[in-house]
C-alpha cells in the first residue's frame, strides 16, 4: 500500500470509530472543496505528527482535530465560501468567524477529543498570540493547533481550486519560511519542510544577489539552503557552485533563495549531474 493509502486509512480508522464521521460528511455535502481541503490537511499534519514524535494517541487526534478543523464553513453563506475573487470587509469578517462557528459546533458533538474544538478555533492564530478570533493578547495556540496551521497553510497555497492553478511546493515553503516565528512555530515549519521536497533537484532558483542557480544538492538539515550550480541568464554552465548554507563572519547567510523561476528554454538538468556528484 503507498503512504498516501495508508494515511487515507488511519484518517478513515480515526473517523469510523468515533463522532467524526457524521461531522466530515456534513463538510462533504455542503462543499465539497472544504472537504477535499480538510482530507489533505489531516493527510499533511499525520506526517509532521509522526516527525516530531507524537504517540498514537496523539496522532489518532491530530488528525480528528485537522479533519475537522474547517467545520465552521458550512455556517459560511455558499456565495462567499465559494467567490473566486476578495472578499469586502463584511464578507471577511464572516469568513473569519468560521472558527468560532467551528468550536460552537464541535463543542457539542458527543464523542469528539477534547482538543478538537480548540484546534478549530485556534487554527488561525499565530505563534505570537495574534490572529483570529480574538482570544486576547498573548493567548498563544495549543501545539496541536499549531501543527494544523503549517499544513493548513501549505495546503491551501498548493491544492488546486477551481479559480486557480495550485502553486509548487517550494513556493508554498518559502511562504511558511516567511511566517516561521511569525505567525507559524519555526521548528515546525523546519520539521514539516523537511519532510516536503522543498526544491526538487534541477530546480532553477534566484538569490538574493540576483544570481541563478540549479539546484544540484539539498541540504538535508538546511533545506531552505541548497547547494546549486551558478547559470547566466542563458542557463548556460555550470560556472562553478554555491553551497547556499554558508555563513559569514556574523553568523547571517550570505545568500537565500527568494524564487524559484521557470526556464525560458527547456533546462538540460544532465549537464549539472558531474557537479553533483561532486558536491
Amino acid at each position: 500500500m503507498t503512504w498516501r493509502g495508508l494515511v487515507q486509512l488511519r484518517i478513515h480508522k480515526v473517523a469510523r470509530s468515533n463522532a467524526a464521521l457524521g461531522q466530515i460528511l456534513a463538510v462533504k455535502q455542503y462543499e465539497n472543496l472544504t472537504y477535499c481541503h480538510s482530507v489533505n490537511v489531516a493527510m499533511l499534519s499525520l506526517p509532521l505528527g509522526k516527525q516530531i514524535g507524537l504517540d498514537d494517541a496523539f496522532k489518532a487526534a491530530l488528525v480528528e482535530a485537522a479533519l475537522l478543523h474547517d467545520i465552521g464553513k458550512t455556517r459560511i453563506p455558499l456565495g462567499i465560501l465559494k467567490k473566486p475573487g476578495a472578499l469586502d470587509k463584511r464578507e471577511r469578517k464572516l469568513m473569519e468567524a468560521h472558527t468560532t462557528f467551528g468550536a460552537e459546533i464541535l463543542v457539542q458533538i458527543d464523542g469528539l477529543r477534547p482538543l478538537t474544538p480548540i484546534v478549530a478555533l485556534e487554527h488561525h492564530r499565530s505563534v505570537k498570540g495574534d490572529g483570529y478570533p480574538d482570544l486576547g493578547q498573548g493567548a498563544v495556540p495549543h501545539a496541536m493547533s499549531q501543527i494544523v496551521s503549517v499544513a493548513d497553510i501549505y495546503e491551501a497555497i498548493t491544492g488546486a481550486r477551481s479559480y486557480q492553478a495550485p502553486t509548487p511546493p517550494e513556493h508554498a515553503c518559502l511562504v511558511l519560511a516567511r511566517l516561521a516565528g511569525e505567525k507559524l512555530n519555526t521548528a515546525l515549519v523546519k520539521t514539516f519542510v523537511n519532510a516536503i521536497t522543498f526544491f526538487p533537484l534541477g530546480s532553477l532558483v534566484r538569490t538574493s544577489r540576483d544570481e541563478l542557480g540549479v539546484v544540484i544538492r539539498t541540504n538535508p538539515g538546511d533545506p531552505l539552503h541548497p547547494i546549486v550550480a551558478m547559470v547566466d541568464a542563458s542557463l548556460e554552465g555550470p560556472r562553478g557552485q554555491l553551497d547556499l548554507s554558508a555563513r559569514n563572519a556574523a553568523g547571517t547567510y550570505d545568500r537565500h533563495v527568494i524564487e524559484t523561476v521557470v526556464p525560458h528554454a527547456p533546462l538540460d538538468v544532465t549537464k549539472f549531474l558531474p557537479m553533483a556528484d561532486a558536491a
